[in-house]
């Protein structure tokens, strides 16, 4: 019997949890074959069996976490006898949402031949890299696509079928211009043109304000269990709010002569957030005593010019509208 380990995708990866099985128990895989996709801090990936046979027992169910190199299923031949299960954490059955305590094997001083990655995603969201990459270059939030593939998985061709439906929304050039730059789905507004055409005035509307709770009644609280990405995104942020003096300046800036370069660059999509960086990084090395970070009291070190984005997610309720994330430089 064949034990298929939970990878380690990394150096700084200490954990990981199983997203979905691309397999069932009793179904036949063949040693290369995704098995499965899991969520590290970083992304999601699938994974490969390192092994060809019959998926015998899922050890680790979806959404539990375990540390890498954990025996996450059994694969064998049909009629191969089954080991004690006991020696990888009870029966092996585990529930959604918690954490099992199966049997962690001892690392071994090569690396073992884990399982390869196939692709990455950056969303908790199943989808296939190369809907993903349609979805990006359609401007189009891929979470939002009921997937035809393998667990509900979105593949390249929902993401065509989603962007024929969103061309076939009645709304003017104008509104479709706005909401492209901004980042709007058009399906998630009401048109107020005529026979309920979407105009420029219902992108750039605010969303309807949610009616307040009365008096005595307060807001009902739901508490969603983080991903392991979401929780390395939160920590970080709170490292750097805590770590970091921050002050703010707004300044307006004429971008007019921005506009007319970005459109005169026809070799590769380039964007405001491209500029802004380039700027950035260009005022650095013109001053750079804004490079400097105090190392103790009376010593000041320099780090190297560069720039880096962050910028906030949001996942609206559908009676809601995404406003664009705002990139920051540091």
């Amino acid at each position: 019997m064949h034990e298929i380990v939970m990878p380690q995708m990394g150096q700084s990866v200490e954990e990981a949890s199983i997203v979905m099985w691309l397999k069932k128990e009793g179904e036949t895989v063949a040693q290369g074959e995704p098995l499965f996709s899991i969520q590290t801090d970083k992304a999601e990936i699938e994974c490969e069996s390192t092994a060809a046979g019959v998926l015998r027992k899922i050890i680790v169910q979806p959404d539990a976490v375990v540390p890498v190199l954990t025996v996450v299923a059994l694969v064998g031949t049909a009629d191969e006898p089954m080991p004690d299960l006991t020696q990888y954490g009870g029966n092996g059955g585990g529930r959604a949402g918690e954490t099992p305590a199966p049997q962690q094997r001892p690392k071994p001083a090569a690396s073992a031949p884990a399982a390869a990655v196939v692709a990455g995603v950056g969303a908790a969201t199943a989808v296939s890299p190369r809907a993903r990459a349609k979805a990006l270059e359609l401007g189009i939030d891929a979470s939002r696509i009921a997937g035809t593939g393998a667990g509900g998985r979105v593949i390249e061709a929902d993401v065509a079928a989603y962007a024929a439906q969103l061309k076939a929304v009645k709304a003017s050039p104008v509104a479709r211009r706005v909401a492209q730059n901004a980042g709007i789905e058009l399906s998630l507004l009401t048109g107020s043109g005529p026979s309920g055409k979407i105009m420029k005035a219902d992108v750039t509307a605010p969303p309807p304000k949610a009616a307040p709770a009365g008096p005595g009644t307060p807001g009902k609280v739901e508490r969603i269990p983080l991903t392991q990405m979401r929780k390395i995104i939160a920590k970080r942020m709170t490292e750097s709010k805590f770590s970091a003096p921050h002050y703010y300046i707004t300044v307006e800036i004429d971008m007019s002569a921005a506009r007319d370069f970005r459109a005169g660059v026809t070799a590769y999509k380039l964007s405001y957030t491209d500029l802004v960086l380039r700027a950035v990084v260009n005022t650095l090395a013109e001053f750079p005593v804004s490079c400097y970070r105090m190392t103790s009291p009376a010593t000041r070190s320099r780090s190297r010019t560069s720039a880096h984005t962050a910028s906030t997610i949001s996942r609206p309720s559908s009676t809601s509208r995404t406003a664009p994330s705002s990139p920051s430089a540091s």
